[in-house]
């Protein structure tokens, strides 16, 4: 069974880590993911969350099949998950972890780019 990643000595130091026992990982549904993100079909793209860890780490699910409707447009005869929407499955993946360690920052957790 995979735990999460070790911590740095010094970060692990500052948060006193080495007092505390790791936490055990736990596993969501698809049921309890909607519950934590605000995302819909076809938008969700995080079907179960195997191994997790609030307010630390999860290892998310994504199940694709021929069927999905990205793959007939996107490189015809050589089907492939487009990496802007693997990149937003990892994103979904991390916001499970924001926003369930922190039940206040339900509807108030937001990613975005600052520009210069």
């Amino acid at each position: 069974r995979r735990r999460a990643p070790p911590r740095r000595a010094a970060e692990a130091a500052e948060a006193g880590a080495e007092d505390k026992p790791a936490a055990e990982p736990k596993s969501l549904d698809c049921n309890q993911v909607m519950e934590i993100l605000p995302h819909r079909y076809p938008f969700l793209l995080v079907d179960k969350v195997k191994e997790y860890v609030p307010g630390e780490y999860a290892i998310g699910v994504k199940n694709v099949t021929i069927n999905d409707n990205f793959f007939p447009g996107h490189f015809p005869d050589r089907p492939i998950m487009p990496g802007v929407l693997q990149v937003e499955a990892m994103a979904q993946v991390g916001g499970i972890v924001m926003l369930d360690a922190d039940p206040d920052a339900k509807g108030t957790f937001f990613f975005g780019i600052v520009m210069q």
